[in-house]
């Protein structure tokens, strides 16, 4: 009697443990996708800073991002390579000639977007609610 006691009630605390857990994944994932987003909004702070700082070098902004790597002056996550350039499950372009995206992988509809001759950044479709942050505002 007692061993099938012991069962059940480890049973019961795995059935609560699952229960809690499934019921908070949404919320995890949806802050994951925050932390995740804000992290490609700072990634594409400092592209679109080293872009700028390229453009008055040279006078154009360049989709090659391994051409940026002089003006590197903190560490990033990924190695700097031609456009697209892949990080952390974000992909970074640079369109029209000034506009640089960080479009999310899985939901290429949601992305960042850096106007580098404006100095403004766009999140009103980035992931989760990043329009909130200060680099949302401008460079």
């Amino acid at each position: 009697m007692r061993t099938g006691t012991l069962f059940l009630f480890a049973c019961l605390l795995l059935g609560i443990a699952l229960l809690v857990g499934l019921w908070s994944w949404p919320s995890y994932q949806h802050q994951r996708q925050i932390k995740s987003g804000q992290q490609a909004a700072e990634l594409g702070a400092q592209l679109a800073f080293m872009e700028n700082m390229y453009y008055e070098r040279t006078g154009d902004f360049t989709a090659d991002f391994s051409r940026l790597e002089p003006f590197l002056e903190t560490q990033i996550p990924c190695p700097l390579s031609q456009s697209p350039y892949y990080c952390e499950g974000y992909v970074y372009t640079l369109e029209q000639s000034n506009w640089l995206l960080a479009s999310f992988q899985k939901d290429p509809e949601k992305y960042i977007a850096f106007d580098l001759k404006n100095g403004t950044v766009d999140c009103s479709h980035a992931p989760g609610n990043l329009e909130a942050l200060p680099i949302c505002s401008s460079l």
